[in-house]
Parts: structure tokens; C-alpha cells; sequence
């Protein structure tokens, strides 16, 4: 089967549209900035509050990567997480904060 390469960048531009259109209606999780390094520790402002991580305790990868590693960085842009990949790491916004998810527990009942 031939590919119309023209239905193909359309059929992109509509993915791209829709991508961007869901990007822009998500749930916004934490407002995360300022993030940077001092000696051990990770320091960044979330919701609006300074917190402070000792990386030992929240990431070995980052405690033993490079500057360059620990400065290249994107944050999410729902707040969600944050992403270093040339330190292949990836940590929650949620789990610094120590929040926990724990799925709900759905019973079943039975007509009577």
C-alpha cells in the first residue's frame, strides 16, 4: 500500500493539534520553579513554598551526576515531575513531597 506523503503531514498536523489542545486542558498538579543545586541538596519553590532535598536521600543518580547533568532539567509542564535525562532520571512532584496515591477499593455488591 502507498502512503500519500501529503496525508501523512496532514494526518500529523491533526495529531499535533490534538496533542496540543489536551496539553492545554491538563490538570495542573504543582506550580514548580527556582529549581537549582547547592553543595548536596536540590532547592526548588513548589506551590509557591521553598523546599529543600537532600539528594542522598531523593536520587543517588542525581547526588552522583555531573553539574551539567543536575542543571539540564525539564519540569513537566502540568507540575507533575521532573526530568533529567542526561542523568536518566525522572522524579514526582508528589513523592518529594511525600503524597501518596493509593488506588480506591471497589466492592462489588450483590442484588438481594
Amino acid at each position: 500500500m502507498r502512503r500519500d506523503g501529503n496525508a501523512i503531514r496532514e494526518r500529523g498536523v491533526v495529531n499535533a493539534k490534538i496533542y496540543f489542545a489536551k496539553r492545554a486542558e491538563m490538570k495542573k498538579y504543582h506550580q514548580v520553579s527556582g529549581l537549582h543545586f547547592e553543595n548536596d541538596e536540590m532547592i526548588l519553590t513548589i506551590d509557591g513554598e521553598l523546599e529543600r532535598f537532600k539528594l542522598r536521600n531523593i536520587s543517588p543518580a542525581l547526588a552522583n551526576a555531573s553539574i551539567e547533568a543536575r542543571n539540564t532539567y525539564e519540569i513537566s509542564s502540568s507540575g507533575y515531575g521532573i526530568h533529567w535525562p542526561l542523568a536518566d532520571e525522572d522524579l514526582s512532584v508528589d513523592g518529594l513531597l511525600g503524597i501518596s496515591h493509593t488506588p480506591q477499593k471497589i466492592s462489588a455488591t450483590t442484588g438481594g
